[in-house]
């Protein structure tokens, strides 16, 4: 199975999917009527100064009713009035769409206008993961259309919601937001108007069509085939600060744009004033040529410039510079990307703005497959992702420790939905497979109302499975025999990439899984690991893990063991057959004994049980048990002596008896 396309979802989606979680106080809260100095901002953090770090990112709210999400719009940094509160612009009028999309690929569509505080309220949300819900605008400015989308949020059923999304200033003069351009979602294209993309990824093989949607709008707006396509992806690049080159005639500009050394021909340049308004036309503008120049005649002085080129669909932008003097200067724009073919579906002539949202879906599959919902500008078209991935993903990292002749793991399980829908499992719940012959399996407590334990098969996780990943810590336990143990576990979704860590022990020999080295660390406190990395399987095969020279227990320790397994029983039972033993013996040492290994062994069990309810410590619960342990045995070895002797007197006794 080949997971270069895992890794790549994994990028994809990971930032686009998220619970609503509570976070710091922000810009809603964190300075509204509360006490400040006078007009300014100075005093905020740096979050409310830059809002745009902000966007799309949704937490919990516990003033707000559950299912209500509530979208506040920003243009630049906000400030603290005279009046203590903050506030920042927002495009008055603009309205804010929420797109739902739910179990079985139904697409939801509510807008509303921004109200007088700059604020969209959303009421009556999904609350159950049946939806998840990604906000829309685009925000107007002279000179540039912000186009802003949230991440996609999973209502959480205790709380309200609360979210911005921010632009850039109305007169900042820079270039526009496009949230649909980013190295998280691998889209570098930004189409001309009316031109949609979709990017085909993950397992493409039988999807013939895609058809595009309007949310809100029943009947699909258009349909196209599917097609092979060269595509480039990951532009990246620098431009470097501009240098004086006397080999240039004196206040001439070169702009070099190249790709591994080569030039890069009809790439538009363009010369601008630094912070002239938006809108104000370019100073100069040219394309390269075959060489990948573009020459630039003097440029008036006293003013700095800044370089613009666009290069595969990317911005590229220079720092500010004076203008050259006595020499020439030349201004290099350094540029890559991978080529690959791929599969596309693209739509043209498709009207747009800022009333309407869509998104693609791809026909005539056993499964619904939907991308993110997305928006058109006036200038600019739209590039998407559509992923085709399996229902779940799986995948875990842990360790496990030797106690008591058993290894007792603890794994960080991660199941993954890489849909933009929620996931609903089978009736009888998601199962999640343990190790074959697994014992003592529990979850921890903030998720024992959703994932539970089956005692025969694993785990299950039950009720719907949002957008996303979700962790959670499994622990269990695997019997050995003799120094051997064996993890077998079966893998029905596949496994993708994880690791499994263990202690390295003098004697100690793992057989590790198919095509996987070990390789070695160490824990804090230095004591040597034996690490597995980068576990891969396909859906429907199996994990296997084979131990060899383990540790055995002494036979007390092992009958401790088992004493402390089973708990007032075994006190129980040992408490009826000491006093059976002393009424036959008639008390005496070996009777004492049997009482004081009886005490030992209640404390043992009583030990155990503070180490669960959290009475002890670790540290503190190590120390006692080992000076326990250690008294037991001592206890044990009077026991064997007394018995041996006692065998001795019963031998002779009875031998008298027979004469």
């Amino acid at each position: 199975m080949k997971f270069g396309w895992l890794v790549a979802l994994a990028a994809l989606l990971v930032p686009a999917a998220a619970s609503a979680q509570s976070a710091d106080a922000g810009p809603d809260e964190a300075g509204e009527g509360a006490a400040g100095g006078g007009e300014g901002g100075d005093d905020l953090p740096p979050m409310m100064r830059d809002p745009r770090q902000l966007s799309g990112i949704a937490r919990g709210e516990a003033n707000d009713p559950a299912g209500r999400l509530t979208v506040r719009a920003v243009q630049g940094a906000m400030k603290r009035s005279e009046f203590g509160d903050v506030r920042g612009e927002f495009p008055v009028g603009t309205k804010i769409h929420l797109v739902g999309l739910g179990v079985g690929g139904k697409v939801t569509h509510k807008a509303l206008t921004l109200d007088s505080g700059g604020r969209a309220v959303f009421d009556g949300l999904a609350t159950n993961f049946a939806q998840s819900y990604v906000a829309l605008a685009i925000f107007p400015r002279p000179g540039a259309e912000d186009r802003l989308v949230s991440q996609m949020v999973s209502m959480p059923p205790q709380v309200g919601t609360r979210m911005m999304l921010a632009g850039e200033a109305v007169a900042s003069g820079k270039p526009a937001v496009d949230d649909l351009v980013s190295d998280d979602t691998q889209v570098f294209e930004v189409p001309a108007a009316g031109t949609i993309v979709v990017y085909l990824r993950g397992d493409t093989k039988d999807v013939q069509e895609i058809e595009l949607l309007e949310a809100g709008v029943d009947t699909p707006v258009a349909r196209t085939k599917v097609q092979v396509v060269s595509r480039t992806a990951s532009v990246d690049g620098r431009v470097s600060q501009p240098e004086d080159d006397r080999a240039l005639r004196a206040g001439l500009l070169e702009v070099l744009v190249s790709r591994r050394g080569e030039g890069i021909a009809d790439i538009p340049v363009e010369i601008v004033v630094a912070g002239a308004a938006p809108g104000t036309p370019a100073a100069r503008t040219a394309k390269t040529d075959a060489s990948g120049r573009a020459l630039f005649e003097p440029l008036p002085a006293g003013k700095k410039y800044l370089v613009r080129a666009p290069v595969e669909g990317r911005p590229f932008e220079s720092a500010e510079f004076a203008p050259p003097g006595k020499t020439g200067q030349r201004v290099r724009v350094d540029a890559d990307w991978r080529e690959a073919k791929g599969l596309e579906a693209r739509f043209t002539g498709i009207q747009g703005g800022p009333d309407k949202v869509f998104v693609a879906r791809a026909v005539d599959q056993p499964r619904p497959f939907l991308t993110m919902p997305f928006q058109l500008t006036s200038s600019h078209g739209a590039a998407t992702n559509l992923v085709m991935a399996p229902p779940v993903l799986f995948a875990f990292h842990g360790g496990a420790n030797l106690e008591d002749e058993k290894l007792y793991f603890q794994l960080q399980i991660s199941i993954y939905n890489a849909s933009v829908l929620p996931y609903e499992p089978p009736r009888e719940g998601l199962r999640i497979p343990l190790p074959r012959g697994f014992s003592g399996a529990s979850v921890e407590e903030e998720v024992s109302a959703r994932v539970k334990v089956d005692e025969n098969r694993g785990l299950v996780w039950r009720g719907l499975i949002p957008p996303g990943e979700r962790r959670f810590i499994a622990s269990f336990a695997l019997g050995s025999v003799e120094g051997k143990a064996s993890f077998d576990m079966a893998m029905p979704y596949g496994l993708w990439p994880s690791q499994i860590v263990f202690e390295k022990m003098a004697g100690l020999r793992i057989d590790p899984p198919s095509g996987v080295k070990p390789q070695v660390g160490k824990t804090d406190d230095g004591r040597p690991l034996v690490i597995f990395q980068n576990i891969q399987l396909d859906p429907g095969a199996s994990l296997h893990l084979g131990f060899a020279g383990l540790p055995t227990a002494p036979h007390w320790q092992r009958w401790v063991a088992r004493s402390v397994g089973v708990l007032v029983l075994s006190l129980m039972a040992w408490g009826i057959w000491g006093l059976a033993i002393r009424g036959r013996r008639g008390g005496g040492r070996l009777s004492h004994l049997e009482a004081e290994r009886e005490e030992l062994l209640q404390a043992v069990v009583q030990l155990e049980a503070d180490l669960r309810r959290q009475r002890v410590d670790e540290a503190d619960y190590k120390r006692r048990r080992a000076e326990l342990q250690r008294q037991l045995e001592g206890t044990y070895a009077e026991l064997a002596t007394e018995e041996k002797e006692a065998q001795a007197r019963a031998a002779v006794a009875d031998a008298s008896a027979a004469r």
